[in-house]
């Protein structure tokens, strides 16, 4: 187990390969951070910016397998 209480190891369901955890990032102004996750679908305010509940926000990991490529992401 990884500190966070995650696997350190993971087999991939699609064809058994190791799975490599790791991130996916966003670039906003040339400055890179980790894709976050917020519940329902996605609303404009009347300036035309989502509508966001930081309290709701949640960290997303994902999981890359090093023989197919399949990803899998959990929000945590």
């Amino acid at each position: 187990m990884e500190a966070d209480g995650h696997p350190a190891a993971r087999a991939c369901g699609k064809c058994g390969g190791r799975m490599e955890r790791g991130f996916a990032a966003e670039n906003s102004q040339n400055r890179y951070s980790p894709v976050k996750w917020h519940p329902g679908a996605p609303e404009r305010s009347w300036t035309g910016m989502y509508k966001i509940d930081k309290k709701q926000l949640r960290d997303v990991m994902a999981y890359r397998c090093e023989r197919c490529g399949m990803i899998e992401f959990y929000a945590a």
